[in-house]
């Protein structure tokens, strides 16, 4: 059977990622006739979001087993993140992946999305200015860098992007947009975007 509605992946980690993502469920609600959205949890077992009204919910566990010292962490939990969104991938076949997360799985998340042709949203793109002096600042360099579309904070980050080679058209500043309204800012623009056919 020919599917008609587009699928969307939100790629959700722990602490306040929570948050922001329950209000673009909620931005997503007025949709929910076109679109089929499915949650990622990527974080730690112990700190799983609770949205019981999500059916279409799905976590990485990557985190799961013991991952010896710290130097060893980034690339096991990395590689974890993406054999097991490669199956997700392959086994829903999501028309776009959004997140708003820099750490080791989402970076492996947003390469496999990228290797399988999926586009990928990034929320809060260009905030993170400290680049290569951290982990979750090198994350950040690629997973914004492989992007389809990026939401910045501000004008500023909007230009920082710019600065890294990131086409004006495809980057969206919130800095004008009242935080209360921002998440239907996010989501009108995903849809719009899909229904171009990007």
């Amino acid at each position: 059977m020919v599917r008609t509605n587009k699928k969307i992946v939100l790629i959700v980690g722990n602490g306040p990622e929570h948050i922001e993502v329950a209000t673009l469920l909620e931005a997503f609600e007025g949709f929910s006739s076109e679109i089929e959205i499915h949650l990622v949890h990527i974080g730690k077992p112990s700190e799983l979001p609770r949205f019981d009204f999500v059916s279409n919910y799905f976590a990485l566990h990557a985190y799961d087993a013991p991952l010896g010292g710290a130097a060893v962490a980034h690339a096991r939990r990395t590689d974890r993140g993406m054999v097991a969104f490669e199956d997700y991938i392959r086994r829903e076949e999501p028309d776009m992946v959004i997140t708003a997360a820099d750490d080791d799985v989402t970076m492996g998340c947003a390469l496999t999305a990228a290797w399988s042709g999926v586009p990928f949203a990034v929320i809060g793109a260009g905030a993170r200015p400290d680049g290569k002096t951290s982990p979750e600042g090198v994350n950040r360099l690629v997973i914004e860098g492989i992007a389809s579309l990026w939401f910045a904070e501000s004008d500023e980050c909007g230009k920082g992007l710019e600065s890294r080679g990131i086409p004006e058209a495809k980057i969206h500043s919130l800095e004008r947009t009242e935080e209360i309204n921002r998440p239907k800012e996010i989501v009108s623009t995903i849809v719009d975007w899909m229904a171009a056919d990007n």
